[in-house]
């Protein structure tokens, strides 16, 4: 008979990497970059906008509707860099403790 007992203790542990590794992800910064670096914004693994930064050359009150655009597009590029550190973190350190893991991961 199975001691179902002993299949816990590995998944118990592959759950505490899976913490750190969710932990470590969430620390990673990208940076998208709009209208020649005009527009910078830094997000984190969260995908948390962390810093917004905008060249006083493009703070036009007469064209708004292109900085908003500008912003938009850095969010998006930041997100999808972003998106790209966490897979390639998550594929290098779950192969150590899952390595049938899939390696197209969905973020």
């Amino acid at each position: 008979m199975i001691d179902i007992t002993k299949l816990f203790g590995p998944l118990k542990e592959a759950e505490e990497k899976f913490k750190v590794l969710e932990e470590q992800t969430s620390q990673l910064q990208a940076i998208g970059e709009s209208g020649g670096g005009y527009v910078k914004v830094t997000v984190d693994g969260k995908k948390q906008i962390l810093k917004i930064e905008i060249d006083k050359e493009v703070i036009d009150p007469n064209e708004k509707e292109i900085l908003q655009d500008l912003i938009v597009a850095a969010v998006n590029i930041a997100v999808k860099k972003v998106d790209e550190k966490v897979r390639e973190e998550v594929r290098k350190n779950s192969s150590k403790f899952l390595p049938t893991m899939p390696l197209d991961i969905k973020t």
